[in-house]
């Protein structure tokens, strides 16, 4: 009876453990704990991708191939990115921080798709910022927004350390991804939110910044 009872604990606790997961950065140690690998072995990477793919059939958008956008992803330094931040124009900026090699960054893109769907042509501005390295723009981001069907912007950093870019966004962040960040239509950021989260969470979180 014990172990049926510790049986039922588990499985009630490991998904929702599971949805607030997230990946360190290389310079933010103090959470290794918390690491997967960074070079994955094939395995681990082909199942992300496929829960990927089967995760966005299930999102309930359909897209028109020819209507997505040519991928341009731009480098973000701190210049570009403080410039971002403040020059808002009357938008609320939720700025996404991700990466390809991050399995729960991949597992968490196809709700970031729907948000953005949802938003368009809205006062939300909705941006994605890798930190994959610049050179891999061709080889792993693009092919991953290809596959994915993104329809936000995507651009890829370019701090030269990236602690730095740690530090500039927020003094309480330990660098683990995905991270988001949601700033109100004067740059003053209202939301730091940690790891993994679905749609719901997301659009809920910017209707509370909408609604003030």
């Amino acid at each position: 009876m014990k172990n049926q009872i510790l049986a039922v604990i588990f499985i009630l606790i490991v998904p929702l453990s599971f949805s607030f997961t997230f990946t360190p950065l290389e310079k933010a140690t103090d959470f290794n704990q918390w690491l997967l690998p960074f070079e994955a072995d094939d395995g681990l990477m082909q199942h992300s991708a496929q829960t990927v793919r089967e995760r966005s059939s299930l999102t309930g958008l359909n897209f028109d191939e020819d209507s997505l956008p040519d991928y341009q992803v731009e480098k973000m330094n701190k210049s570009s990115l403080d410039k971002l931040i403040k020059n808002r124009n009357g938008k609320i900026l939720f700025l996404n921080v991700w990466a390809t090699w991050c399995r729960p960054c991949k597992e968490e893109f196809p709700d970031l798709v729907k948000l953005a769907e949802k938003y368009k042509n809205s006062k939300i501005e909705i941006i994605g910022l890798s930190v994959d390295y610049p050179d891999e723009v061709e080889s792993k981001i693009i092919p991953f927004l290809k596959k994915n069907k993104a329809n936000f912007k995507i651009y890829v950093n370019d701090f030269e350390d990236v602690q730095d870019l740690i530090d500039y966004l927020s003094k309480d962040w330990n660098g683990g991804i995905p991270a988001t960040f949601i700033f109100d239509k004067n740059g003053k950021q209202k939301k730091f939110i940690l790891g993994m989260r679905h749609f719901e969470y997301f659009d809920n979180e910017i209707n509370s910044i909408l609604n003030k």
